[in-house]
């Protein structure tokens, strides 16, 4: 597997950082839980884009979620949209993180200009210039004492990969069941427990993992998964010029 590949799938499910809130409203009770969104580090898009890029989302969630069988083109041009990069841009700078490859960090960037850097990046998008960096690898400590191999992208690619994640994740969100918990936006590991708990009558769970799941993902499975709801060329030419 190349080393893109664990990046690109940890940003697709990657989890935000929530905390949990308890709510009292019409069919919760007082231990139900919800989950509030906290995003860390300055305020860097604009409220206008914001709003735009959520009707955007929205659009393409209620359009999966009606139509679970339709397979959805003319998603690229939306992907390199100039407000959805600068969301995007204020998402990963929020993530925090080191620099790629090149040694890029958000604070060069906007020494420079984030203005020009996101059009240059958008400019190449659209003249379909735009091909990923090599991946910076390094080794993190696991607690069994073996070491995690970690893959960072540089700074344009964290950017163009959030801002994927933020198009198709609206669309496969529409697609999962209620019973499914983790990675996704407004889910904590607080409600599962919780909804194991309302379950009268089962009185044990079973507590799973998949051994180097991210490191052995089929990329060829995962690609026809990918084709079930997107039938836009340029996006899955995008998508595996990260995984391979």
């Amino acid at each position: 597997m190349a080393d893109g590949s664990v990046v690109l799938i940890k940003r697709l499910l990657q989890e935000q950082t929530k905390i949990p809130v308890k709510r009292l409203a019409e069919g919760r009770g007082p231990d139900s839980w919800i989950c509030v969104k906290v995003r860390k580090g300055p305020d860097i898009g604009k409220p206008k884009y914001r709003q735009k890029v959520q009707q955007l989302q929205e659009a393409l969630y209620e359009k999966a979620k009606s139509e679970p069988d339709y397979r959805l083109y003319s998603l690229y041009d939306k992907i390199c949209r100039r407000d959805v990069l600068e969301e995007a841009y204020r998402w990963a700078k929020s993530n925090g993180g080191g620099p790629g490859g090149d040694g890029l960090t958000f604070e060069k960037s906007e020494a420079r200009g984030v203005d020009k850097w996101l059009d240059s990046l958008a400019k190449n998008h659209r003249e379909k210039n735009y091909s990923p960096w090599a991946i910076k690898r390094v080794y993190i400590p696991k607690t069994n004492g073996k070491m995690r191999p970690l893959g960072i992208p540089n700074l344009k690619d964290r950017v163009a990969q959030t801002a994927a994640v933020m198009i198709l994740g609206s669309i496969f969100e529409a697609g999962l069941v209620d019973e499914q918990y983790a990675y996704r936006e407004g889910r904590n590991v607080q409600q599962t427990v919780q909804c194991l708990l309302n379950r009268d009558g089962h009185t044990e769970e079973v507590d799973a993992d998949l051994s180097s799941y991210f490191d052995t993902i089929p990329h060829d499975y995962l690609m026809k998964s990918l084709a079930r709801r997107i039938v836009d060329k340029a996006v899955l030419h995008l998508i595996k010029m990260w995984i391979y």
